[in-house]
């Protein structure tokens, strides 16, 4: 690999964590696209689909490399369009030909792409009602089915999407979120019940740490979405969901959250800077599992942030292997873990 590949992959990482420098980026790889090179013009564009928010500039690019003599230029474009999803559906044509593609990873990618690119336009309407009725009577695997094909259909697969968050197996639910989540704006209707399953301290932590993700995706301005979220990061008792939720609030801008929330705390937080190192010391017992846990230093934030603190207090927590074993016997210990803290904003 080039050091121009290198460089462009390198760059292949979400908007957000480029700040102020993310047009400078962005316009780098459009450029990059146009390159002489198949295999620069593939890593260009890979890194733009990671990037975020780039289909309809990506794809013609893409399609053009899906017919590259070259199978590993094939192959990259058909992992990019499958990363794409929906929005890639001007490249149904071009997969399909590529799905019999004699070399096998270019034959696997392009049909992976096909079933996350879900079916074309003019087919919706047909497969809409087979999906409604495996919703309701189909068996297990039919209903993740439904709801997986359901999040390629974009808006037209909102409602019935909404009705599968409340499925009595907690499978269909999660595909129902994550589906939502690759609909993202069209799907803004079912915002509010997505809050209500995040809300909900009864469901399950599988399907609850999904939906702040999927919030961020499909009403990244709505006051109760992020409300629901704020609350979350600072409120819920399953680990997982806080952390999520965390992280999806350094996903949202933090103008948005503070203007549409009465969370001034976590606005103030998320518009100055944090980095430095969070030291933790841990005792164990004989058996390696965490009796007792307390912070050491804290990151060098303007703002106090006790919700981060918890969630690396409760991740080392959680840990079950801490064990030390002396002349063949285990022993309690005393560790100190230190983590990098360098947050995107």
């Amino acid at each position: 690999m080039g050091n121009r590949q290198w460089a462009l992959r390198a760059l292949g990482i979400p908007k957000e964590y480029y700040g102020d420098y993310a047009g400078s980026v962005r316009s780098a790889l459009a450029a990059a696209l146009r390159d002489t090179s198949d295999l620069d013009s593939a890593a260009a564009a890979t890194a733009l689909v990671r990037f975020g928010d780039v289909a309809d500039e990506v794809v013609p690019t893409l399609v053009r490399l899906l017919r590259s003599p070259d199978p590993k230029v094939r192959a990259s474009a058909a992992r990019a369009l499958a990363k794409i999803g929906p929005g890639a559906k001007a490249a149904i044509p071009a997969l399909r030909i590529a799905a019999r593609d004699a070399n096998w990873m270019v034959h696997f990618l392009s049909n992976q792409a096909l079933l996350n690119v879900g079916p074309p336009v003019e087919d919706i309407e047909l497969q809409l009602p087979r999906a409604a009725c495996d919703l309701q009577r189909g068996s297990l695997s039919r209903r993740l089915r439904a709801a997986f094909m359901l999040g390629r259909m974009g808006r037209a697969g909102v409602s019935l999407l909404r009705d599968a968050l409340y499925d009595s197996h907690p499978a269909v639910r999660q595909m129902a979120v994550q589906s939502l989540r690759v609909i993202g704006g069209p799907a803004e209707s079912a915002a509010h019940r997505l809050a209500a399953v995040l809300r909900n301290a009864g469901e399950v932590e599988d399907v609850r740490c999904l939906v702040p993700e999927a919030l961020c995706a499909v009403a990244p301005n709505d006051r109760a979405t992020i409300q629901a979220i704020m609350d979350a990061s600072r409120l819920s008792q399953q680990y997982r969901v806080q952390w999520e939720a965390t992280r999806a609030l350094w996903m949202l801008n933090p103008a948005t959250v503070h203007s549409q929330t009465d969370g001034q705390h976590i606005a103030h937080i998320l518009s100055t800077p944090c980095s430095s190192a969070l030291i933790i010391e841990a005792r164990t017992d004989a058996r390696g599992r965490v009796t007792e846990a307390k912070v050491l230093r804290r990151p060098e934030c303007q703002q106090p942030w006790p919700e981060l603190e918890d969630a690396y207090l409760e991740a080392v927590r959680r840990e079950r292997d801490w064990r030390t074993v002396v002349s063949g016997k285990r022993e309690p210990m005393v560790i100190t873990v230190g983590m990098n803290v360098q947050l995107p904003w």
